[in-house]
């Protein structure tokens, strides 16, 4: 029952629940808000998006005059909020409160931020605004100067490389949740970790290569006098006499199964520090190749990692050795379990320096982190260096290496700033990302010159000092949540965005302070004009995949939504997500009702109904039809009892339920397809109405 007979009934749903009809198209907008927009476009309904520059009959431009503002309903600012934070439906008591003061909105923003659905919604909001989520595996190749670094079960490499991109968002929710300043997501020096993923700092600390390409021995954790040695079958050593240096049995690991019958048993690999890697490999719960002799193949074997040494997380603090002091052993998994320190060579600074960072945005010879230097602007400020925000550096000895840049382009001066800056990394970190051990670049001059700060540094603790104190920090936060909320910017010239931004910089950059003025404000739920809504219009948006399977999950008590089998997955793939891009100072954050999300988002409520929709066991039954048509619009399409659209959209419902069941549709189907028809209604798949 879904394709023509849905669509069909789709637009009825459409004109009951409020969607207005638009006098026979759809208006569509360019850029929005006062700055550069990704392209990002944004649908406006009877006229009140932006319409874009045409050309009259006679050749000449103009612009439509401009729509009269019309304020959106409480019912409607409330839904797109709490769906903004939880994925949940407003509740007919939340709905009353708001409609007798809109102003009680805050008090529920403040409740709803407490809720785990919130906490899971803004994991993956502080991934994306932090760019920590995009890389793949092997784009971490580089700090580990290894080919292949995530040897072993698969299921082992997926929860590691989920330990990656996951750690600082859960760093940032960490420092919120304690009432820190937001600020700290630039200047900590502890990080939220798993064991395995405490084994994986260590386990790149202790492979450090240089400029020149080559490891560094000298830096190397070392196995003095022992011969690294897989053991098959038993008895079993245990893991604390195989990482303990005091023990006979230091550096020998038990293995399971067997090795080929040409290779040694056991099997053998030198005490220089190069062989760490085939310490690692065990700890990944795999033998690694051994060409002595010839035929002596990898294979896979039990893990010295458990499971829950990829799911238990604690706070750990990453400092740098004192003098003589080692540096964390990667081995030591027992000791790794309740680590509350690491020692590492490699300074490890807020977001911008972290695994995933550096995989994003890696760097070479050629140049020299100027991307990663860029990246941390836009991601900390909001900008990049660009002519209009790039200044001269004070100090003449950082100006860097211009040779490749034309005197006269606007490249050179941004180079002039950009060089200065990426001083901070080069006096850090190899092209690798490993301490930087080359005198040259550790005494060059790093300086910070960007719209109107113009200050030196020598660390990137520095540099992340100074990113904070930048005048641009507050708004930039703002901003990201417009974005998120909006799919579009604000206007920053906005005095209502303006506004928000004090109210954060004055309680002392509380990030949930942000969050309540800001999705309270008319900038969020467009019950006033505003400038902004002058600037760009009111945007109506589709729910992004974020978006959608979280509110899927939430409703529906479900956790994989989006990726219950293949074929859900292949689907939900198709629904436009969050990302950020390399230069792009506005994040990637669709908007548009494309045919593709319509076809998407039918297929996938559809996948999502053949599992809550049975006859037995399940949330919904055609036994229970009165019940599951009403969870069906105050659950699924967000309209309670005491909004006004639920009456109507009750009745649709019933209508599709009793239409398919005329035309010979058994009971089970009929009820899928009135779910799905729910499900892809516009107060399930759009923003805001």
């Amino acid at each position: 029952m879904r394709g023509p007979h849905a669509l069909r009934i789709l637009a009825l749903v459409m004109t009951l629940v409020g969607v207005c009809a638009c006098r026979g198209k759809v208006n569509v907008g360019g850029a929005q808000g006062s700055g550069t927009d990704g392209g990002n476009l944004g649908v406006g309904c009877c006229g009140v998006g932006p319409v874009p520059d045409g050309g009259d009959p006679d050749g000449g431009p103009f612009r439509p005059p401009p729509v009269p503002f019309k304020p959106v309903a409480v019912y409607s600012s409330l839904a797109k909020v709490k769906n903004l934070l939880t994925g949940q439906p407003p509740t007919t008591a939340e709905l009353s409160l708001v409609t007798l003061d809109i102003g009680n909105l805050k008090g529920l923003i403040d409740v709803w931020l407490a809720t785990p659905q919130a906490q899971a919604k803004l994991l993956v909001f502080f991934g994306n605004a932090l760019q920590q989520s995009q890389f793949v595996y092997t784009q971490l190749q580089d700090q580990t100067s290894l080919p292949d670094f995530l040897p072993g079960a698969t299921s082992l490499r997926a929860s590691l490389e989920q330990n990656i991109r996951e750690s600082f968002a859960r760093t940032a929710l960490d420092i919120i949740n304690s009432g820190k300043p937001l600020t700290q997501t630039a200047t900590t020096t502890a990080f939220m970790m798993t064991p395995a993923l405490a084994a994986f700092y260590a386990f790149i600390d202790a492979r450090q290569m240089g400029d020149d390409m080559k490891l560094h021995d000298s830096l190397f954790t070392t196995y003095p006098s022992t011969t690294v040695a897989a053991y098959p079958g038993t008895p079993q050593i245990p893991a604390s006499q195989s990482a303990d240096p005091n023990s006979p049995n230091f550096m020998h690991w038990s293995i399971t199964g067997t090795l080929p019958g040409s290779c040694p048993t056991p099997r053998n690999w030198g005490s220089s520090s190069r062989d760490g890697f085939f310490v690692w490999a065990i700890l990944m719960g795999y033998v690694e190749q051994d060409n002595k002799p010839a035929g002596c193949l990898g294979q896979n074997t039990a893990a010295q990692f458990t499971a829950t040494d990829f799911t238990t997380w604690s706070l750990v603090n990453v400092r740098a050795p004192a003098a003589s002091e080692a540096t964390t052993e990667y081995w030591n998994v027992p000791v790794l379990r309740n680590l509350q320190t690491l020692v590492l060579h490699q300074p490890r600074v807020g977001f911008f320096t972290t695994p995933a960072f550096f995989a994003n945005w890696g760097t070479n010879k050629d140049n020299q982190a100027r991307v990663t230097a860029n990246q941390t602007i836009i991601a900390a400020l909001g900008h990049s260096i660009d002519p209009s925000t790039a200044e001269v550096a004070i100090s003449e000895s950082s100006a860097g290496d211009l040779a490749h840049a034309d005197p006269s382009s606007s490249c050179y001066a941004c180079h002039q700033s950009l060089d200065p800056l990426r001083n901070f990394f080069r006096k850090s970190y190899s092209f690798s990302y490993h301490a930087q051990t080359d005198p040259v670049q550790q005494s060059a001059a790093a300086n910070f010159a960007i719209a109107g700060v113009n200050q030196p540094g020598k660390t990137v603790a520095d540099l992340a000092n100074i990113l904070v104190a930048h005048p641009l920090y507050g708004a930039a936060w703002a901003q990201k949540l417009c974005y998120y909320a909006d799919s579009a910017s604000c206007s920053e010239d906005d005095p209502e965005f303006q506004r928000v931004v004090a109210a954060f910089a004055s309680h002392g950059w509380d990030f949930k302070v942000l969050v309540r003025e800001l999705f309270s404000s008319p900038l969020v739920t467009h019950a006033a004009a505003t400038k902004t809504t002058t600037d760009r219009g009111n945007i109506l948006a589709v729910s992004r995949y974020d978006h959608l399977c979280a509110a899927l999950n939430a409703r529906l008590g479900l956790t994989d939504a989006c990726s219950h089998d293949t074929p859900t997955s292949q689907l939900a793939q198709s629904i436009p997500a969050d990302a950020y891009s390399r230069g792009s100072e506005a994040p990637v954050v669709p908007s548009v009702p494309t045919l593709f999300y319509r076809a998407a988002t039918e297929g996938l409520c559809w996948n999502v109904a053949n599992r809550v929709v049975q006859n037995t066991g399940a949330k919904y039954s055609p036994t229970q039809i009165p019940a599951a048509m009403a969870d069906f619009v105050a659950n699924i399409m967000a309209l309670p009892q005491n909004d006004p659209r639920a009456t109507g959209a009750l009745a649709i419902l019933n209508d599709h339920y009793a239409n398919a069941r005329k035309a010979g549709s058994p009971a089970l189907d009929s009820l899928r397809s009135t779910f799905t028809l729910a499900c892809t209604s516009p107060t399930s798949t759009g923003m805001g109405l």
